[in-house]
């Protein structure tokens, strides 16, 4: 019972550490996903194509997915979709909660419109991740109290100077 909670004491710490970078990173995200217009972003980023690669990083996008997805994984989700199996998700990323009046982004930021459209993306974002961030929030806790130290520095080289620097320490 003791390495129970030691786990989830490590677990807890790790959410408490996480944390603030989660909520800044979903309102900055939300925020820009309230102003921006779905039908700009698909315009800029709608493609595998390397100019969008290159762009995609400085908006804080990860198209680099699209060359990594494999055809397999791809197949299988097209299957799934063709049968009406929705993923947990599904109508999240074909929603777009982008304030449609015009203005600046600020003004459409700011309005009663922006606040509500931050808010309602900012918890889908979090509905999204939050299974699998408790789960990986848990399986560390557990990894970190049960694997004993030596494992790590063993599998990090910390004994070795070269391998640690190359490895990162």
């Amino acid at each position: 019972m003791h390495a129970i909670g030691h786990a989830l004491a490590i677990a807890d710490t790790m959410t408490w550490a996480i944390t603030w970078a989660l909520i800044l990173g979903f309102t900055l995200s939300a925020m820009i996903q309230a102003v921006v217009r779905r039908s700009v972003i698909v315009r800029m980023l709608g493609d595998d194509r390397w100019r969008t690669l290159a762009i995609s990083p400085g908006l804080g996008a990860a198209l680099l997915f699209r060359v990594l997805l494999r055809e397999r994984l791809l197949r299988g989700a097209r299957e799934q979709a063709a049968r009406g199996l929705g993923g947990s998700m599904e109508g999240h990323a074909a929603m777009d909660m982008s304030v449609q009046r015009d203005g600046s982004l600020a003004r459409r930021l700011w309005s009663a419109d922006g606040f509500t459209a931050v808010s309602h993306v900012f918890v889908m974002e979090w509905a999204a991740i939050l299974r699998d961030l408790v789960i990986g929030l848990l399986a560390a806790g557990a990894i970190a109290a049960w694997v004993p130290e030596a494992f790590w520095q063993s599998f990090f080289a910390s004994g070795h100077p070269l391998a640690a620097a190359l490895w990162g320490r």
